[in-house]
């Protein structure tokens, strides 16, 4: 069962924390919610056609266990906290089948895409995300992710960003409720975002998102930086707080709460254009000449520029980006 939205939108019990647990707390915290699953669930029957069989049973497990007395698991968490219950990957197999959860990614666009001019900032944002100062190929995978059908939003607001992709479908690989009845986290997690200001500048949000998916730091860089943010991360195991250090938002700054690296783009103009742009606010060093533009954009979005010729541009279909080096099209 692919991934599914909670049919009406999450219920008003299911809460998390006002203010982030400590990650080395979340573990002791939710033993007897581990515990209070493994003895309640049941396996599903052979020949059960319900492809929801599984995420129903999970929804249903987290509204019990938050609404159930605090005496009721005050006793799993006793239990548990004597013999603590595995949970590891074994265990989650059988709550969670393959493909049953949402693919977040690093590097997601939660800014809305219902509009045909959206779609169109996306689709030239998503051309930038290459990395065409090195080897024009692509940088990571790309997410897209939309609000729940029940929501009253159309995009995603990075506060709602756990709970839209993990509390959602129930996902018990990432949430967890504590024995007070609270869903958390496994730990502070960085995301990068495009929003609505990404989509209309190129100024992308960074953020580091707590244990109750709360943002706790965060700033922006203009997509150009992609790169270099990737490679601290994933290669050097450096985050937003050394990203930020590096940008001047620490000492006396540090009360700036979201600093800004790299310059805006104007992401409403034909994309050669904001080639052009580029080429002349950064120098020759930085990107290859406009003769070579035209070949790069192919090789990345096939067929976009005769689209956005044609003025259709919105209705690019991302399935044709390259991924090349993980580049998914989404």
């Amino acid at each position: 069962m692919p991934f599914s939205y909670w049919p009406g939108g999450i219920p008003s019990f299911v809460k998390v924390d006002d203010v982030p647990i400590a990650g080395d707390k979340v573990d002791e915290l939710t033993s007897g919610w581990r515990l209070f699953v493994m003895e309640k669930w049941t396996p599903k029957p052979a020949g059960e056609a319900d492809r929801e069989y599984e995420a129903k049973q999970r929804r249903e497990l987290v509204s019990e266990w938050a609404q159930a007395p605090q005496a009721f698991r005050n006793q799993f968490q006793t239990r548990a906290l004597q013999s603590p219950p595995a949970w590891g990957n074994r265990e989650l197999k059988q709550y969670i089948p393959r493909g049953d959860r949402y693919t977040a990614e690093w590097y997601t666009c939660i800014a809305p895409l219902d509009t045909p001019r959206n779609k169109a900032l996306w689709t030239k944002l998503r051309i930038l995300s290459y990395d065409f100062y090195y080897s024009n190929d692509g940088i990571c995978p790309v997410g897209v992710l939309t609000a729940s059908p029940s929501s009253a939003a159309a995009g995603v607001q990075p506060k709602d960003f756990m709970k839209t992709v993990y509390v959602e479908n129930a996902d018990f690989s990432v949430m967890s409720i504590t024995v007070h009845g609270t869903v958390v986290f496994g730990s502070v997690t960085e995301w990068v975002f495009a929003d609505q200001r990404s989509l209309e500048d190129g100024m992308l949000l960074i953020v580091n998102l707590g244990t109750n998916g709360d943002v706790v730091l965060k700033m922006r860089s203009y997509v150009l930086d992609l790169l270099q943010m990737y490679n601290m991360h994933f290669g050097l195991g450096k985050g937003l707080a050394e990203k930020r250090l590096n940008a001047g938002f620490d000492g006396a700054n540090a009360d700036v709460e979201e600093g800004e690296f790299g310059d805006p783009i104007d992401m409403s103009k034909p994309i050669l254009e904001i080639f052009a742009d580029l080429r002349a606010r950064y120098g020759a060093d930085y990107m290859p000449g406009p003769d070579d533009w035209p070949a790069m954009i192919e090789q990345n979005a096939p067929g976009y520029l005769a689209l956005e010729a044609e003025g259709s541009g919105a209705e690019y279909d991302h399935s044709n980006f390259s991924n090349k080096d993980g580049l998914e099209g989404t």
